[in-house]
């Protein structure tokens, strides 16, 4: 019986080291400004490069969601509507929980597969896929 204890014990003591030094995945503040009627979104890109995907699969959900026109000017994002810091933060998360996030082990190391005309989006980490689209 001491076996099994002293047994168990190293094991939590490795499991408990590994996921202390997991790092928890944070999702920076969208830095806007705003010209006239306009939303000017400055670190556009850095979102693009931390989730990993695509500029147009992202302006695409981002026009939907906000139900106003978007574009790219001079490596600037457009919004052509006054969209609220919070509101835009909302949706910056939303698309992160549905399009970045994994369902199973809650990984970020996901990407966007295209499987007979289906977009699924499958973790790296753990193998697992859920169809998007």
């Amino acid at each position: 019986m001491d076996d099994y204890k002293t047994m168990l014990d190293k094991i939590y003591s490795k499991i408990s080291s590994i996921s202390s030094k997991s790092e928890r995945f944070e999702i920076p503040k969208a830095e806007i400004y705003y010209e006239s009627n306009f939303t000017i979104w400055k670190n556009f890109y850095r979102f693009q490069e931390l989730f990993r995907r695509d500029e147009n699969f992202i302006i695409k959900f981002f026009k939907k969601e906000l139900g106003a026109p978007i574009e790219n000017k001079d490596g600037r994002i457009i919004i052509y509507r006054k969209i609220p810091q919070d509101i835009l933060e909302d949706k910056i998360r939303m698309f992160f929980k549905f399009y970045v996030l994994c369902y199973e082990c809650n990984g970020v190391d996901t990407v966007l597969v295209n499987r007979n005309g289906r977009v699924e989006i499958v973790c790296e980490a753990c193998g697992a896929s859920r169809v998007i689209m």
